[in-house]
């Protein structure tokens, strides 16, 4: 086994990791349902009957998927993440840090369209002109969908002023 294929993260981890998570999630429901009462009043099902039947739900879930993994464990070696998806994995997510943060000062057009552009082109590997172009047909439909048809006003920034479209 190569390095690349080596594992970083095993499925066992993860499934694990995900269990502590959704028990978790489903915690802060059933801590959440209780105050809101969850039994019946003279007028019906109290608030939190119904978000405290779906955390339970949850907490049970949570625990077969833990309890499958750990059961499994042995039997099965999977790899969840290598060297090499981990790679292609920060290369999705470090723009995407950098399109968020490009969003405080540029509004939400901008940065998408140098995002969607971007990523198409190199990691997408399309030619410049299909990319440029999906990339400006998604910011057009944004704009007219949020800002003309629902009334939404998204984040603008300095080029969406020059343009007048405030």
């Amino acid at each position: 086994m190569s390095d690349d294929e080596r594992p970083i993260v095993s499925r066992l981890t993860m499934e694990l990791a995900m269990a502590g998570v959704l028990l978790g999630i489903a915690l802060v429901l059933l801590t959440g349902a209780t105050g809101h009462g969850i039994g019946w009043s003279d007028s019906g099902p109290e608030p939190g009957q119904v978000p405290f039947l779906v955390a339970c739900v949850l907490a049970l879930a949570s625990l077969g998927i833990a309890g499958e993994a750990l059961w499994k464990r042995g039997r099965t070696v999977a790899t969840f993440l290598n060297r090499t998806e981990a790679h292609r994995v920060v290369t999705l997510f470090l723009p995407l840090l950098g399109y968020i943060a490009a969003v405080y000062w540029l509004g939400l057009y901008v940065p998408t369209f140098v995002y969607i552009g971007a990523v198409m082109l190199l990691q997408g590997r399309y030619s410049a002109v299909h990319s440029v172009g999906v990339a400006s047909i998604t910011v057009v439909a944004m704009y007219f969908i949020f800002e003309k048809w629902f009334q939404i006003d998204l984040l603008k920034g300095p080029v969406e002023s020059w343009l007048g479209l405030h």
